[in-house]
């Protein structure tokens, strides 16, 4: 599937998010052939051969570093907790994790079909007339690929979805954006709650979940404010394209990409994102609800299954670690999220429970990672190839039919 170029989409912004990765086959340009400058004529499909194997291998290597740092970042999270908490006992933890009975673990797979349900409605709530069933697919396939390949790798997989449904590049597009500024938004919303929390229950916690939370009200304060400058009226707009474009083209030419004018670029970002909020926030800001309620119900059954008693860490305490968490995690620096993730979670709820409790907490910690990021990757895979057999089936259906 060849993705239309920037023009064809009418959403610079839209189409820079996806990026060119969702492109998988060369340019027909490639049959053409082109002069060298020595005076011979050399088909452009060796050159752009070589081009493409020589982008590929440097993908490759990539995608590789980047697994690694994830893995290093898992190794580095286990041993900076071991030596903080020095009554951390792996052993103790895994012995802990398998004494769950059956109940507990039903009950633990009933919350993690939750998770995935209320991403599902995450997914399908920034497109009109997607089903959640196509939400939770557009949920898992994408998201298998992002839980090994850090960065937003997921996007290409979930561009390709929408369009194999019949929606537009522009409606694709706007749809991905707007999930990304509701995900983040939740995300930097979540830890000034938390903040809030902090305040009015005096709870102890230590200096770096006060700069974590403090940090994310910043940001999210910036994020709010440039909204406004975006959405609140078509001066302001022209204004802030008018500032960007230095930048903007800086990046462009970094990038090897056609930079343009930004500014009607911006203007049709902006209509086109108020026709789908104006229609859409109710929805999507539920969906955002029900699941940041789903990920911290799960952690509280995680937590009492573990055998930590509500008086020690109750609903308020893993409130204020889930926002702690969303604020470190709102840029993936790690794929799923991994090592930055359980480092938060049993840091901070390690730090409330006291060293008594710590290889409970941890292990319900390693728990709740199983159920929301490791079972994401053999369920997504399965997905994504369902869903790649089942579009196969549809091309087929399509060529017999436009051949008869």
């Amino acid at each position: 599937m060849t993705t239309p170029t920037t023009s064809d989409t009418g959403d610079g912004l839209e189409r820079a998010s996806v990026g060119s990765e969702v492109t998988d086959t060369p340019d027909d340009s490639a049959a053409v052939g082109v002069s060298d400058g020595t005076g011979s004529d050399e088909p452009a499909g060796g050159v752009i051969g070589a081009h493409t194997h020589k982008s590929r291998t440097r993908r490759v290597i990539g995608v590789a570093l980047r697994i690694g740092i994830s893995l290093a970042a898992m190794a580095l999270a286990f041993f900076a907790l071991s030596s903080i908490f020095s009554s951390l006992n792996w052993s103790q933890v895994l012995s802990t994790i398998r004494s769950l009975n059956d109940a507990d673990r039903i009950a633990l797979l009933i919350g993690a079909g939750l998770f995935i349900a209320t991403q599902g409605l995450v997914t399908a709530s920034t497109l009109p007339g997607l089903p959640v069933r196509r939400g939770v697919i557009a949920y898992l396939g994408p998201a298998a690929v992002s839980s090994v390949i850090p960065g937003p790798s997921d996007l290409p997989v979930r561009y390709r979805m929408y369009q194999s449904w019949g929606y537009t590049t522009s409606e694709a597009g706007l749809s991905i954006s707007a999930s990304g500024i509701f995900s983040i938004g939740a995300k930097l919303v979540a830890p000034a709650l938390a903040g809030v929390v902090v305040l009015m229950t005096g709870i102890s916690v230590t200096d770096g979940v006060d700069t974590t939370l403090v940090l994310a009200g910043v940001v999210l304060v910036a994020l709010v404010a440039v909204s406004t400058v975006l959405l609140g009226s078509s001066r302001l707009t022209s204004w802030l394209a008018y500032w960007l474009q230095a930048p903007w083209n800086l990046i462009a030419r970094l990038t090897s990409r056609q930079s343009g004018d930004l500014g009607p670029t911006l203007h049709r970002v902006r209509s086109s994102a108020l026709e789908l909020l104006a229609a859409r926030w109710p929805i999507a800001t539920w969906a955002q609800l029900l699941f940041m309620v789903s990920q911290i119900g799960l952690m509280v059954m995680a937590l009492r299954f573990m055998g930590v008693p509500q008086t020690t860490i109750g609903i308020t305490e893993v409130f204020i670690a889930f926002g702690v968490v969303s604020g470190l995690t709102v840029l993936p620096i790690t794929a799923g999220n991994v090592g930055v993730s359980e480092a938060g979670w049993v840091g901070v709820l390690g730090a409330l429970a006291g060293s008594q409790y710590i290889n409970q907490v941890t292990a319900a910690v390693l728990v709740y990672r199983w159920l929301t990021w490791l079972i994401i990757i053999p369920l997504g895979g399965l997905t994504l190839a369902g869903w790649r057999i089942g579009e196969r089936r549809s091309n087929r259906t399509a060529s017999t039919m436009a051949s008869t």
